[in-house]
């Protein structure tokens, strides 16, 4: 009676496939942390933005690239002033990819997230992308 519709996520056993993903994830989230002395070699070969060829104005992404560099110089703070939300999800993923292995052979569940709470992620993902080019709309003109 107190309103409440039960939680908005739940956990079912991993599958077969999943226990496969958590381990090319893994692989995923090394491969760059393991290449990162090559990353400010390779970048100046990277195209440069369109947009921001074409318009003046950085795009939504701008400073991803520079972002990922400055990580993997070590360098987070300088990371998160190019591109705050690049910063954020690049640690996540990473952080995520290695732990997915420990996750997987300690038998945890994966979360299922009701369709409902899926719709308010979105929005809340879009609110942070929109406002990331807002960051950088007024940090780069």
């Amino acid at each position: 009676a107190d309103g409440s519709r039960g939680p908005a996520v739940r956990w079912r056993p991993l599958r077969e496939g999943e226990r496969q993903l958590a381990f090319v994830w893994a692989l995923s989230a090394a491969v760059p942390v393991l290449m990162a002395p090559l990353w400010a070699r390779l970048a100046p070969f990277l195209p440069r933005c369109t947009f921001r060829h074409l318009t003046g104005l950085p795009c939504p992404t701008c400073g991803t690239t520079r972002a990922a560099l400055a990580l993997a110089a070590g360098h987070p703070l300088e990371a998160f002033l190019l591109n705050p939300l690049a910063t954020v999800l690049g640690v996540l993923f990473v952080a995520g990819g290695l732990t997915a292995p420990v996750w997987v052979l300690l038998g945890f569940g994966v979360p299922v997230v009701e369709r409902g709470t899926l719709r308010r992620a979105l929005f809340v993902g879009l609110a942070l992308l929109l406002a990331n080019w807002l960051y950088l709309l007024l940090r780069f003109r």
